[in-house]
Formats: C-alpha cells, sequence, structure tokens
C-alpha cells in the first residue's frame, strides 16, 4: 500500500472518475431555513460538522464548520508545493483567526528544517514577545541603552573634536600674532642697538 493509502482511509481513496461515482454518488444539501444545509454526526468519534450554516460556538454564518475531541477541522495537502488550509478574505477581515483562553491560539511546527512560520509584511504585536526564552521587551531596553550610550559617547567625541578645533585655531592666532611681531620687534631691537652706539660715541667723545 502507498503512504497515501496509509494515512486516507478507503472511503475517500479515489480510484478512478467513474468508479468513484458509481460508488460515492454525489450529495448536495439546499435549505432556505436557518439551518445547515449538510449535517454530518459521527456519534463513535463525537465528530460534529456542517456545511452552509451557522457555527455552535459564536453563531456566524459558515461555509464550512467542524468539532470533535481532537481536530474541529483538519486539512492535509498531498503536494509537495500544496496548501493544508488556506483562508481568505476580501477588505480588511482576517485570512486566517485563532481564539484560545488559556492555550495557544495558532501554532506552527515544523518537522525538518522548513519554518514553523513566516510573515510576509509587516508584523504588529499587542503584547508580550519571546524569543528563545528570552523576553524581546528587555532586548529592546538593552538595545536602546546601548544606542543611549552610544549617543552619549558621540556627543562626547564631537564636543573634544570642536575643542581641539578651537585650540588649533588659537594656536593658529597666536602664531600669526607672532609672525607680525616679530619683525617689528626685530627693528626695536636695532634701533636700541643704534641708540646704545650712539649714547656710547658721545661719551667717548668727552
Amino acid at each position: 500500500m502507498t503512504e497515501q493509502s496509509n494515512f486516507i482511509s478507503k472511503e475517500f481513496q479515489i480510484k478512478t472518475p467513474a468508479l468513484d461515482a458509481a460508488e460515492h454518488p454525489a450529495v448536495r444539501g439546499v435549505t432556505i431555513e436557518h439551518g445547515p444545509g449538510v449535517v454530518g454526526v459521527n456519534h463513535a468519534t463525537g465528530g460534529t460538522g456542517l456545511l452552509g450554516g451557522r457555527d455552535r460556538i459564536f453563531r456566524q454564518n459558515v461555509g464550512v464548520y467542524g468539532e470533535s475531541n481532537q481536530q474541529g477541522v483538519f486539512g492535509h495537502s498531498t503536494s509537495g508545493t500544496g496548501t493544508g488550509v488556506y483562508g481568505n478574505s476580501v477588505g480588511t477581515g482576517f485570512g486566517v483567526r485563532g481564539d484560545s483562553t488559556d492555550g495557544v491560539a495558532v501554532q506552527g511546527h515544523s518537522f525538518g528544517n522548513g519554518l514553523a512560520g513566516k510573515f510576509i509584511g509587516n508584523v504588529e504585536v499587542t503584547g508580550s514577545l519571546v524569543v528563545q526564552g528570552a523576553d524581546v521587551a528587555v532586548l529592546i531596553q538593552r538595545i536602546q541603552q546601548l544606542e543611549l550610550r552610544l549617543s552619549q559617547a558621540t556627543q562626547a567625541n564631537n564636543a573634544a573634536q570642536q575643542l581641539a578645533k578651537q585650540a588649533e585655531q588659537r594656536a593658529n592666532a597666536v602664531q600669526q600674532s607672532l609672525d607680525q611681531a616679530l619683525p617689528q620687534l626685530g627693528l626695536k631691537m636695532k634701533a636700541l642697538e643704534q641708540a646704545i652706539l650712539n649714547l656710547q660715541a658721545v661719551a667717548h667723545s668727552h
């Protein structure tokens, strides 16, 4: 027996379209009342399902509803690229929604190298988010603290660079003043030397 025949019970195995139609005639349920179009009940397993009616929890209109003591609704894809369960909603509704009181509302489990969950687009989290045993809020707080320290260090570095620039400007100004004063000081020294020589000449003449 193939893997598929082991997994799926005989009443769901499709042999050929003609033989399948002969052994399993089509079922169609239509109603104009408030009740469901088709109801299925299995007293042995406690499974109940309906097509075209209202769910038994929120009393909302549903296309398919299933309940049991294990899997309420189960979808299985036999294709390697198929989708087991697909949900789609137009407008601003939910494509897939999970609600739980104390359990896990939505769970993804990968048995191999695949991803347990993947989000293509923006993600909004209104409660706590824990990743690999670490609280993301604590990680974000640490990141913010590191960013604050980095900002403070950057500001201190900028201030030191500004002080160094100002000191360099002052040193350049002092050097410029010295460059301008030294020639004049040299001229004054020469004038003083000449005055001393003149005084000495006058003293020797007497």
